[in-house]
């Protein structure tokens, strides 16, 4: 998906008199600027990237999903009856 991004992003720089891009962006739309960023095919486009409500470390609901209040796993996630 940061390819799309990447060929949105591409054309500004010809529509606008500043180079200057800042981007605030929520939740996946932070993954993809952050993914953007990262690949081979960001050239110097974005100047500051502001994320919220970014997932960056994962969600909270699947880490619910697996574990219990106590840290422990819960039983139908790894395959036995509850």
């Amino acid at each position: 998906m940061d390819y799309l991004l990447g060929d949105q992003l591409f054309g500004l720089p010809l529509s606008y008199q500043s180079n200057d891009l800042k981007v605030l962006a929520h939740s996946m739309g932070g993954l993809v600027s952050r993914s953007h960023i990262q690949s081979n095919q960001y050239n110097d486009t974005i100047q500051k990237l502001v994320m919220l409500g970014t997932p960056n470390h994962g969600s909270y609901a699947s880490f619910r999903l697996t574990h219990s209040l106590d840290g422990a796993s819960i039983g139908w996630f790894n395959g036995k009856d509850p």
